[in-house]
């Protein structure tokens, strides 16, 4: 029942998604945690000031305000392939997803770093979808590149996604010139240029090398609660596995632009994993920006399927196992 809701346009639908995100964000606004960043991540550039708005207002605002972030970020979604139909049709699916994948752990349900990183690159995904067949593709690759390196400056591990645009360009142009491998780096070097030229008029470069450097070198403290994340991980990577078969199954009836965007979160989905492993300072904050990718491909399971029954079963289980996770240490690291 809840999936043939979710799979339609409707605009009840937003309804659906604000109730969802009320109940999952409930428990944090009872009973609120006060988050502790490590050093450094606070300070980013575009990040400080919201830090610094916050100041002095207890956990609670913090956390609604993290709850509409979330919640747009999920009607982002929605926008995003609502433009380009690489889910074939209209959906609020993937959103609902999002905000059970991002929601679920109590601990992290505050305003965060990557919810504003994550909200700008949804926004770049868009100008890298718009390079195909497009005959301003350049300006297009530009925009999301910049975009990229603002979503950076909120959330330091996020350039870390700017070999996406270059993997994106190959699969989506017929040709690959020299200016579509230099103009990404210049987009993104721009918005740290004036950062930089900023800081230096300020004479404060110090405090900038300085905060990078924590944010390179430090170690997130919420990996000491890395069992949550590998046992969420390997509920929703065996639910994915299945979306990219499901995905590739489907391959030949899908057009070919839909199967070029899909490749390129399938990519992202890997880049995502290769950041959270080799990044010191990237913990379970990282799912605001992976889970764009996953919750599309997770979506298309249920998305296409013919047997409503079993798989409103299966959804129930699959949403009803994340949410309850947390609390089930099932994995012991």
């Amino acid at each position: 029942m809840l999936i043939r809701i979710l799979k339609t346009d409707h605009y009840s639908n937003f309804f659906i998604l604000f109730f969802t995100t009320i109940l999952l964000w409930t428990s944090a606004w009872l009973d609120p945690i006060e988050f502790y960043f490590f050093p450094g991540e606070a300070s980013m550039p575009l990040y400080h000031p919201i830090d610094n708005l916050f100041l002095g207002t207890t956990s609670l605002v913090v956390a609604i305000a993290g709850a509409i972030m979330t919640l747009i970020n999920a009607l982002f979604i929605y926008l995003l392939n609502s433009k380009f139909l690489f889910m074939k049709t209209r959906t609020y699916l993937p959103s609902f997803l999002y905000i059970v994948f991002t929601s679920s752990v109590k601990e992290y349900n505050t305003l965060l770093p990557s919810q504003f990183a994550t909200f700008i690159i949804i926004i770049g995904i868009y100008y890298i979808f718009k390079t195909y067949q497009s005959e301003g593709a350049i300006g297009y690759i530009l925009k999301a590149s910049i975009l990229l390196s603002l979503a950076s400056l909120f959330y330091l591990p996020a350039i870390l996604f700017l070999p996406i645009i270059w993997i994106s360009i190959l699969v989506l142009r017929q040709k690959f010139n020299w200016r579509h491998l230099a103009i990404p780096i210049i987009g993104v070097i721009i918005p740290w240029y004036i950062c930089v030229s900023i800081y230096y008029l300020q004479d404060n470069l110090y405090s900038l090398k300085n905060i990078l450097r924590l944010n390179t070198l430090s170690t997130n403290i919420f990996l000491s609660h890395k069992a949550i994340i590998f046992q969420q991980g390997f509920i929703i990577a065996l639910f994915v596995i299945w979306g990219i078969l499901s995905v590739i199954r489907r391959y030949g009836l899908k057009k070919e632009a839909s199967r070029k965007y899909l490749n390129i979160l399938i990519w992202m989905i890997l880049c995502s994993i290769s950041i959270f492993l080799l990044v010191p300072t990237c913990s379970y904050e990282l799912i605001t920006i992976a889970a764009i990718p996953l919750s599309y491909l997770t979506a298309h399971i249920f998305q296409f399927n013919t047997s409503s029954f079993w798989y409103n079963i299966l959804f129930a289980l699959f949403v009803a196992t994340i949410v309850a996770s947390p609390y089930f240490h099932v994995i012991t690291l």
